[in-house]
This record gives structure tokens, C-alpha cells and sequence, in this order.
């Protein structure tokens, strides 16, 4: 092989897997890099246990879609789900109570993690846009 080829060689596998790192990048970002978003469940938030078909089993718990907003105001639709994986849903007190304060992690693609939180500890720009949404 001459050196023009392998030096043609080498700069095309550079490229490669330059391009390679980019989409990785890209789908980790929106995947698993996610903002904080705060959301109070709504006042009239069923608190029934629901039940429903997934493969090749029944799953109890509930599919919630909140509109959420983040320190800078944006609103994101936020969706997940509270099931029986881990931990049987037995009662409806283990479900998302109206009024509770949530703040979730959430990427572009999907919710990372959410977690009940009190009204104080929410940034106060943020509980005016949210107590404004619940008049």
C-alpha cells in the first residue's frame, strides 16, 4: 500500500468515527441529559387505580401527562407512569394525590426521574406560573 492510501485510510476512519461521536452525543443528550421541571397535580387528578395490558401481563398503577415548566418559564408536556414493577399498588394513597408539588427530570425524549417535593422548595418564579395555571 502507498503512503497517499494509508494516509487516505486513516483520515476516513477519523471521520467516521468522528460522525459516530456526534450521533452518540446527540442521543445521549436527548435521551439521558435532562432540566428540572416543576408541575402541582391537578385539582380534579383521578386517583383510581388503573389497569392495563402490556405483553404478556396485566400492569396496576397509573399513566400520568402533566404539563410542567421549567426556572426559565418553557413548558414541557411530562408523561410517567406510577405501576406495580417494583411495589404492588394496592391503595390509591400510593397514587399522585391532587395538589401535590412534583419536580421531574426530564430529557428532550423522556422523564428521567420525579419525585414529590414540598411548595417551598419550588423557585418562586416558578410557583407564580404554576399557582396562575390552577386558578
Amino acid at each position: 500500500m502507498n503512503k497517499v492510501l494509508k494516509i487516505g485510510l486513516i483520515i476516513a476512519g477519523i471521520i467516521i468515527v468522528g460522525i459516530f461521536t456526534v450521533i452518540f452525543k446527540q442521543y445521549y443528550d436527548n435521551t439521558y441529559v435532562g432540566i428540572d421541571y416543576y408541575l402541582q397535580v391537578p385539582s380534579n387528578q383521578d386517583t383510581t387505580i388503573d389497569e392495563w395490558q402490556s405483553s404478556n401481563y396485566a400492569i396496576r398503577g397509573k399513566q400520568y401527562k402533566f404539563t410542567a415548566y421549567n426556572e426559565n418559564g418553557e413548558e414541557k408536556i411530562v408523561e410517567f407512569n406510577i405501576t406495580d414493577d417494583s411495589k404492588a399498588i394496592e391503595s390509591e394513597e400510593q397514587l399522585l394525590q391532587p395538589n401535590t408539588y412534583i419536580k421531574v427530570n426530564a430529557s428532550k425524549n423522556r422523564v428521567i426521574t420525579w419525585e414529590i417535593i414540598q411548595e417551598q422548595d419550588i423557585p418562586k418564579t416558578i410557583l407564580n406560573v404554576i399557582k396562575e395555571e390552577h386558578i
